[in-house]
């Protein structure tokens, strides 16, 4: 290493004295409240409703913002495949005449694994809350709403 023996590189000190809760925090201590603009449109529908609930709950912090988007993507690719499915119907016509499935009905399948996985990630499903010592949600709470079904306003 340059610079004498007692400089290490910054990544050395940060294994050795250990991440700092603080810096798992948003910056500036504020989460950003508006989604990033590559999301999709039920994508950031579903960050404006839950996001700040989750920070505030100490749910989400800093470094999971990568899989948050991710989690809010697949609940974007679940309506949109419902969409898709629900026009065109489950079964299409084949080359051959033949019906076949439709294949929104295998990306809205892979979408809600994930989503249901990784609602367990963020504390969003019953058994996850109670690992994490999260308090029941209202059933009145757009959370709620949205989990058992319901589209967010």
């Amino acid at each position: 290493m340059q610079g004498g023996k007692n400089k290490k590189l910054r990544r050395q000190r940060w294994l050795e004295n250990g991440v700092k809760s603080k810096s798992l925090d948003f910056p500036g201590g504020a989460y950003p409240k508006n989604p990033p603009g590559h999301l999709s449109r039920h994508a950031k529908k579903f960050w404006r409703t839950l996001t700040a609930q989750l920070v505030e709950a100490g749910v989400l912090k800093a470094p999971d913002r990568l899989a948050w988007e991710c989690l809010c993507e697949s609940y974007a690719t679940i309506i949109e495949a419902q969409a898709v499915i629900a026009a065109e119907g489950l079964l299409l016509p084949g080359r051959k005449g033949e019906l076949v499935k439709n294949p929104a009905s295998s990306v809205l399948s892979a979408a809600r694994q994930h989503f249901r996985l990784a609602c367990g990630e963020f504390g969003l499903t019953p058994v996850s809350r109670e690992r994490l010592g999260l308090p029941e949600p209202d059933l009145t709470d757009p959370i709620s709403q949205l989990l058992n079904g319901g589209e967010v306003n």
